[in-house]
Formats: structure tokens, sequence, C-alpha cells
């Protein structure tokens, strides 16, 4: 009996992250037990020749769904609100970013596979909630999120250069 749509959508998805992570040289990291972070994105250099972690970093927390609009330049998600207020927290030492990645409605167009490529459609877009008013509603806020903001490893190590550099994301 096949994994649940749920849990290929998360496969496919952790997937999508892990890549565009490696491709933009940074290394993941993944707790243990999930407290509201899907994982952590760490900042890699050279010291001396030996590569090591920073101590820089984003955590992430992974969404993915076939029910977002896109509306007047955004991609609009009714994100769980217990993750909404999970993520708008500035008590953090390293920023949080959600990664929102959309899959077609057809599951047949999810992934597609030859000998001269891999190709997951469609695409993951970042956003920052940090600072944001908390909400009270019980099941889900509404977020928008420019849609310039693709997650992709250019956009990755642009974040990173500004965590680096101590600005908001």
């Amino acid at each position: 009996m096949p994994i649940t749509i749920q849990h290929q959508k998360e496969a496919l998805s952790q997937a999508y992250v892990r890549a565009v992570i490696a491709k933009a040289g940074f290394n993941f990291g993944k707790s243990e037990f999930d407290y509201g972070i899907d994982g952590t994105i760490k900042d890699v250099i050279n010291r001396g020749g030996r590569y090591c972690e920073s101590c820089f970093g984003i955590n992430f927390q992974l969404k993915s769904s076939c029910n977002v609009s896109f509306q007047d330049g955004k991609v609009v998600y009714d994100l769980e609100s217990k993750n909404y207020n999970d993520l708008i927290s500035e008590s953090s030492m390293l920023p949080n970013i959600l990664i929102l990645l959309v899959f077609p409605e057809n599951s047949d167009e999810w992934l597609d596979v030859s000998a001269d490529q891999l190709v997951l459609k469609k695409c993951a877009w970042w956003c920052s909630l940090e600072g944001q008013e908390p909400t009270i509603n019980r099941a889900t806020k509404r977020i928008s999120i420019p849609d310039c903001q693709i997650f992709s490893s250019a956009a990755l190590v642009d974040l990173m250069e500004k965590v680096k550099g101590g600005e908001k994301l």
C-alpha cells in the first residue's frame, strides 16, 4: 500500500529544500523532535582549509499545498494558526522563515524523471513573519507571500548574507 498523499507531498518538499540548500553550499540540520521548526539551514565557512559551521543559520517551517491562490503579485495561503504564531516569534537566536512548496492539483504532474532531467513542479516561496501580530484564529491565518520570493539557491545565499550582516529577513 502506498504512503498517503500528504506524506508524498512532505517527502517531495523535503527533497526540494535539501536540493536548494545543497546547491547554495549550506548544511542542513534537523532536530530529533518537531517543536515548530522543521529544519535549520546552516552556514559553512572555510577556516584554515577546514570546513566548519559558522554558527549563522536560518530556521524554517516547511509546508506544501495545492490549495493556494495567486493574487496581485502574491501567493496567498491559509497557514495553520499554531504555525503562524510559532513563526512570528522574535525570541529565537536564528531567524525563522516559512517555506511553502506549491504543487499542481494533478499529482501525476508533481514529478517527472527522464534520462536528461528531474523536474519537480511547481515552486517554493519563502517569507518571514517575524514581528507580525499573533492571531487569535483557531484554525488558520491567511498570509500573502510576494511572488518574487522564490526559494532558490541564489535567494538562499542572499538571505544568509542578510543574516550574517545582522539584517532582518
